[in-house]
């Protein structure tokens, strides 16, 4: 049975740790009060930001500022989540041309909200093939007018 801790930042009970991440005091305070689910979501956003920011742990300012960010996410703070990040569940793949896109920029196309939902269903979610689609929904309605 895994042990139990009362998760700071979750506000409940969740399994634990199973020891503490590193040397010292304030490991030893995450060990007894962040749940397992809320250290590895951590770890994770951890390496985001040190990817984003290309920050060297090397650098004391650089772990200065992840253990500060540290602090805020387990305390339920507002922390910083890095401008322009996409997470990886947000990209799709096209089927027309097979290259992966974001799906937020499928809002930014031209158009998008003026075009009817039965001819956005005839295309793949892609910018490419949306601003095509789009494109060419225009081109009918003016040839019509």
């Amino acid at each position: 049975m895994s042990r139990q801790v009362f998760c700071r930042k979750h506000q409940k009970e969740m399994p634990g740790l199973d020891a503490p991440p590193y040397p010292g005091p304030k490991s030893q305070d995450i060990f007894e009060n962040i749940c397992k689910q809320a250290w590895e979501k951590w770890q994770s956003h951890q390496t985001m930001l040190i990817n984003e920011k290309q920050l060297s742990l090397i650098d004391p300012e650089a772990r200065k500022y992840l253990q500060q960010e540290m602090d805020k996410f387990f305390a339920g703070e507002e922390y910083n989540k890095t401008e322009g990040y996409v997470p990886p569940e947000s990209y799709g793949e096209c089927l027309v041309h097979r290259e992966r896109f974001c799906r937020q920029a499928v809002d930014n196309v031209i158009g998008y909200k003026e075009v009817s939902e039965q001819v956005l269903a005839l295309t793949c979610e892609c910018p490419r093939c949306l601003m095509d689609t789009v494109c060419a929904y225009r081109d009918i309605a003016l040839y019509h007018l």
